[in-house]
């Protein structure tokens, strides 16, 4: 996470106002757009890939989080923002295989401070192994976990306090695969 990269910001009704640093985007509390991928399984259906943080990461320290989710750049289109897909978990994502859901509005104390108020294009797609290997690029994410829907929805509901997924773990590039208990 670059807090200097510039991103565009908008007004309460999604009308872009401008640019600026992503901090002081966050800092003054305007709206501004991100993309948030969920990737779902081939082979076991019903599941989605979620991403485990890194205790480090700046958002979301150690929980999960969608497969994918970054800011848009200044300028940036949903299609080329598909380049978080690469900076996160390694896959080379292409964008005609997605599908936008929807947009939704979400607002969050900022990590720096201030309000991250997210304009957020969620889109789906079907994992294809063409796209590559899971690797850590950018030290954003620890790892990440096949989670059954059912699961997952008990488990964001607060049914469930742990439940036990396939996971990828990342140690340094290397991916390490096992079930276990989150």
């Amino acid at each position: 996470m670059a807090d200097d990269e510039l991103i565009d910001y908008y007004d309460d009704d999604g009308h872009r106002l401008g640019v600026a640093a992503r901090r002081a985007v966050h800092r003054a509390g305007d709206w501004h757009r991100t993309l948030h991928l969920w990737l779902a399984s081939q082979e076991e259906r019903g599941s989605l890939l979620y991403q485990l943080r890194a205790n480090g990461a700046a958002n979301w320290p150690g929980l999960l989080d969608a497969s994918v989710a970054g800011h848009l750049l200044a300028g940036e289109t949903d299609a080329e923002a598909m380049r978080e897909a690469r900076e996160e978990i390694g896959i080379v994502v292409p964008p005609d295989r997605t599908v936008l859901l929807g947009v939704r509005r979400e607002v969050d104390p900022a990590t720096e401070g201030g309000w991250n108020r997210e304009l957020q294009a969620v889109h789906l797609a079907r994992l294809d192994p063409a796209w590559g290997r899971f690797a850590a690029i950018d030290r954003e994410a620890a790892g990440l976990a096949w989670v059954n829907n059912d699961e997952g929805m008990r488990l964001h509901r607060g049914e469930a306090a742990t439940i036990v997924a396939r996971m990828t773990l990342f140690d340094g590039q290397r991916a390490i695969e096992e079930r276990r208990s989150l």
